[in-house]
């Protein structure tokens, strides 16, 4: 962790421990929430600048403007002291934990520190706990737990907000063009005529999350490991030759891995120094919880509950968001197609004060880690908050 970020934890209703990264200032209070397989440091890898790009990661952008950043890792999150854990004997978890338990006892922590009302700014997975969140969403154990919505608490929570920005954000896990009908059935005219680099469709992620055997197997083996890859590791300190050809072998995963998030998500703003010079540092491993309830979300083409026989219905509630908020998409994106955000999420709440902006070079993935971003979306961030 940097010199100048302190470290913060505190408890969830539930009992699970919460840790934050925080870049203290005096202006107004900040949350950055993660996505899928990332953690708090995504928000906070080392700036970079070489001859052909200056990277400045979003939670230190927003400190050299004066915001006080708070950037905490959901449960189950987190390298080293930084890490968040679950509640007592809980050994998997899904999104609605966190928009249930960890993102209320974040909010409530950071005001009670602050006397002031934050802004949140979810990207991706963050801001689908987001948009839990501020529709008042939580878990009832009578008769059985399940996920429901409460009007009351969505207003509550909106007053205690500033504003809210949603980044890459998937309301509805679908795709304007979809290989399945609603029978269920692949569409086999869909499948041919399908080019990889069109982000209207994505047959990887309806394939999977249909693949019941898959859904199965990461059950039983409890989750996708990834923190094998975090990185980088000391070489200097391994003897000859063997500190070289390790070295060598990092290049090469770092390369690896910014080319492969380059075909999943569309992208092509990735630089492998970033990854190597700390992205990998911020990969983290996948819950079957959490991803049991994208593929069922994708089954449902929405954004469902995991918890409970009957599914909460996450997005038929949009309505009830109320408060400023500012909307960010990729024009390449894969993942949350800007059109289906602007359908299913944008036209639809109820807020006065709202704004969307598409950016046509960036894909899902890129907002964080692509020096672009930095140049390009950051800098609207910067302003709409300076407004609020």
């Amino acid at each position: 962790m940097s010199a100048d970020a302190a470290q913060v934890e505190f408890t969830a209703r539930d009992g699970a421990l919460l840790r934050c990264k925080r870049r203290h200032a005096a202006g107004p209070p900040v949350i950055l929430l993660h996505g899928l397989a990332a953690n708090a440091e995504i928000w906070d890898l080392p700036e970079l600048q070489s001859a052909d790009f200056h990277y400045v990661p979003l939670g230190l952008f927003l400190h050299r403007a004066g915001y006080d950043v708070w950037m905490p890792s959901f449960r189950g999150h987190g390298v080293g002291p930084l890490a968040s854990q679950a509640a007592a004997g809980q050994t998997d978890w899904c999104v609605d934990d966190f928009v249930a338990f960890d993102l209320p006892a974040i909010v409530a922590h950071v005001r009670e520190a602050r006397r002031a009302n934050p802004f949140v700014l979810g990207s991706s997975m963050g801001a689908m706990v987001l948009a839990g969140y501020l529709q008042g969403a939580g878990l009832t154990s009578e008769p059985a737990a399940r996920v429901v919505a409460d009007p009351s608490l969505a207003a509550a929570r909106q007053l205690e907000l500033r504003g809210a920005i949603f980044m890459q954000f998937p309301p509805a896990l679908r795709w304007p063009t979809s290989f399945y009908g609603q029978d269920g059935r692949l569409r086999w005219q869909e499948f041919t005529r399908w080019d990889p680099r069109d982000n209207a469709a994505n047959l990887p992620f309806e394939l999977l999350a249909r693949s019941r055997w898959l859904d199965g197997l990461i059950g039983m083996i409890g989750e996708i490991p990834l923190d094998w890859l975090r990185g980088p590791l000391n070489w200097p300190d391994l003897p000859a030759p063997i500190g070289p050809i390790a070295d060598r072998v990092e290049q090469l995963v770092a390369s690896a891995a910014a080319e492969f998030v380059k075909r999943f998500s569309g992208g092509s703003n990735h630089r492998a120094e970033i990854w190597r010079g700390g992205r990998l540092s911020a990969l983290e491993s996948m819950k079957a919880g959490v991803l049991r309830q994208m593929a069922q979300s994708v089954r449902a083409r929405a954004f469902v509950s995991l918890r409970g026989k009957a599914p909460h219905v996450y997005s038929e509630h949009y309505e009830s968001i109320v408060l400023p908020l500012f909307v960010l998409a990729g024009g390449r994106d894969r993942i949350a197609h800007p059109d289906i955000t602007r359908a299913a999420f944008f036209e639809r709440v109820r807020s006065a004060d709202r704004e969307m902006t598409v950016f046509p070079e960036l894909a899902h993935g890129e907002f964080e880690a692509a020096p672009v971003a930095c140049q390009r979306a950051y800098p609207p961030i910067a302003d709409w908050l300076a407004r609020h």
